[in-house]
Parts: C-alpha cells; sequence; structure tokens
C-alpha cells in the first residue's frame, strides 16, 4: 500500500529537496526505505486507527511523499511534524555548508560559492537570500574558528600574549 504523507516546508527547503531527492519539477515523490527520506519519513511515521480519509493540501509550500507501507493507517503526529521540519532545514543547511566549504578552498570565494549553491539548487532571491544562506556559512565558520581556538588552548595551554617584535624572521627559535 502506498500512502501520501505531506510536509509543510519553507520555499527554499522545497526546491532543495525537489532538485536533491526528486526529479527536478515535482514536488510530489516516492520515498523508497533505506534512503535519508525513507528513513527520516519512516522515524516520524505512526500507526493510527482513525485516520482522516479526506486529503487537502496544506496552504504555501509542501512536499507530498509517497512511502509504501503494510497498513494504511499511517501519519505523521504534529509534534513530529515539527522535528521533520527541522530535520530537512538541517539537510539544507549542512549541504549548504560541505558545498560552500569545498568550493571555498578550492576557488577562495564564498560569495561565489554560496551563489552557485543556491543557482545549482535553482533557489531563487524570493526563496532565500544570498546574504541570508551567506550568514548561515559564516555563523558555521564563526562556530568552528572558536572550537579551533578552545581546542588549541586546552591542548597547548597558549594564553596569547605580545611578546616583541621579530627583526630577523629567517630563523626563529622557541626555548622554554
Amino acid at each position: 500500500m502506498i500512502i501520501p504523507v505531506v510536509v509543510p516546508v519553507k520555499a527554499h527547503v522545497q526546491k532543495f529537496i525537489i532538485n536533491r531527492y526528486g526529479d527536478g519539477k515535482s514536488h510530489a515523490m516516492p520515498v523508497r526505505k533505506l534512503t535519508f527520506l525513507g528513513d527520516m519519513l519512516s522515524l516520524a511515521l505512526v500507526k493510527h486507527t482513525f485516520m482522516q480519509t479526506n486529503f487537502s493540501p496544506p496552504a504555501g509550500c509542501f512536499l507530498i511523499f509517497y512511502v509504501s507501507s503494510e497498513t494504511k493507517f499511517m501519519e505523521v503526529p504534529s509534534e513530529k511534524m515539527k522535528l521533520l521540519q527541522a530535520a530537512f532545514e538541517r539537510n539544507f543547511r549542512d549541504c549548504l555548508i560541505s558545498f560552500v566549504t569545498g568550493y571555498h578552498y578550492g576557488t577562495g570565494n564564498q560569495m561565489q560559492a554560496v551563489k552557485k549553491f543556491l543557482e545549482s539548487h535553482q533557489i531563487s532571491e524570493d526563496e532565500m537570500s544570498s546574504d541570508t544562506a551567506w550568514k548561515i556559512w559564516r555563523d558555521f565558520e564563526v562556530k568552528m574558528e572558536r572550537i579551533r581556538t578552545n581546542n588549541f588552548r586546552k591542548v597547548v595551554g597558549a594564553i596569547p600574549k605580545h611578546v616583541g617584535k621579530i627583526e630577523n624572521s629567517s630563523v626563529v627559535f622557541g626555548m622554554s
């Protein structure tokens, strides 16, 4: 039995999921088990014996997943729907960060990498601006720099202090 699962999402997440996991055109897609989407939906679906039989799509952006199930009485409760929406948003953020990291280290241009990601997933400026996507990348970089600094200080025990100007930097020796 194939059951439809309707998930309201933000516009940029809808475009991302359609272009990454779907055919790029339709917001309705079949989902198989043992895939990312299949695992996410199987964690959210619960048995419900009094399922509604009428189907009306919600207002705004949404995705329809067709999941194969042994029983037709499966649905996503509202508490798990919020977690599912957050998981899709997190997947978008992680893919954006991974793409920008690789593209940035290859070319050295962060904003170009962000624009290329949005362009490759056909996300327009109305759905998500490139500045907003760049802020996601910037916040990740700030967080990682903070972690790197804290780990360095824990391991090395370094306390930043000014020791003076080095005139001849060809050979530098450190003694303790």
